[in-house]
């Protein structure tokens, strides 16, 4: 069988077995974030930016004319004269929590155009009027030189303030005094990205079977009706039976992530898998290449860790 592998995470991850895979290939690299490379998959067009919220709080009793953007709960951390992205708390809250959230959040900040919305777990922002802001997703912070000024756009400094009073209002919630309490990294901002309205159109390279825990995926197996999804079963005899992708986005220290990328080098080793495309998006950076069962036996190629190839390339 051959397999589409596109895998995301918020920082390098380490597996010998895989990194062992992957540095057999020829290895390319292109500016590229998951979200991106998923949107251009499925010819979705750029609005001021892909407009990943509208897809991932996708109704069909929703209005596709409202503009939606992500309002991701993040831990920030101040640097010298900046500052820095150091954890998504959507993957680290409970459900009555962030519901919780959402609902203080309107109390002091919606109205009758704009309000804060939780779908699959994830906090999203509604605006009945096109907002005029450009942004880049948690992950790719870190690499933007000149993070800062962010957001920007017509609509950026109404933003900023709009960012510091949702500050303001977060550094005194109960939330946080609880998530202290349980030794857990407060929510000290909400980072807004993916902003635009639904698409016209979505085009499905996709058919049969995709492995995924990506809301991005499964919402666009709704949509879009030309793929199955299902979620990795770590117990099945042949995890990947039937399947010719797998969106994967790798949570920080999951032990789901182990699970997956054993099952992927198992079956690759044992002959299962014939073929491994793979792409690898940290930040906004993709790794890309293409791996073999001759490739495998090319063993004069160096075995790299993924650290050591994305230092390279930064």
């Amino acid at each position: 069988m051959n397999l589409n592998l596109t895998l995301t995470s918020d920082s390098i991850f380490n597996h010998p077995d895989f990194e062992k895979i992957v540095s057999q290939g020829n290895i390319t690299f292109k500016v590229a974030s998951y979200e991106t490379l998923v949107c251009e998959d499925f010819g979705i067009r750029k609005q001021i930016d892909f407009p990943v919220a509208a897809i991932e709080s996708f109704k069909k009793k929703s209005d596709p004319s409202n503009f939606i953007l992500k309002a991701t709960p993040c831990y920030f951390s101040l640097q010298k004269d900046h500052y820095r992205f150091e954890k998504n708390i959507e993957n680290d809250i409970l459900k009555i929590d962030l519901e919780d959230l959402c609902n203080k959040l309107n109390k002091n900040f919606s109205n009758n155009h704009q309000s804060f919305f939780v779908e699959s777990n994830k906090l999203f922002f509604q605006s009945s009027k096109n907002i005029n802001i450009a942004t880049y997703f948690p992950g790719e912070i870190n690499q933007i030189e000149e993070r800062k000024f962010l957001p920007y756009g017509q609509d950026a400094l109404k933003w900023h303030s709009f960012i510091n009073e949702l500050q303001m209002f977060l550094y005194s919630d109960p939330v946080n005094k609880k998530r202290e309490k349980n030794n857990q990294l407060p929510i000290n901002t909400i980072w807004f990205s993916g902003g635009g309205t639904f698409p016209e159109k979505i085009k499905s390279p996709l058919t049969g079977l995709a492995i995924t825990n990506s809301n991005l995926i499964n919402k666009l197996s709704e949509s879009t009706n030309t793929f199955k999804v299902q979620e990795f079963n770590s117990s099945a005899k042949n995890p990947f039976s039937n399947a010719q992708y797998i969106y994967y986005e790798l949570p920080y220290d999951d032990k789901k992530n182990d699970e997956l990328l054993t099952a992927i080098s198992s079956s690759f080793n044992n002959g299962i898998i014939k073929q491994l495309i793979i792409r690898i998006c940290i930040g906004h950076v993709c790794l890309l290449t293409e791996v073999t069962r001759l490739t495998k036996l090319k063993f004069w190629k160096r075995e790299v860790s993924l650290i050591k190839l994305f230092n390279e390339y930064y």
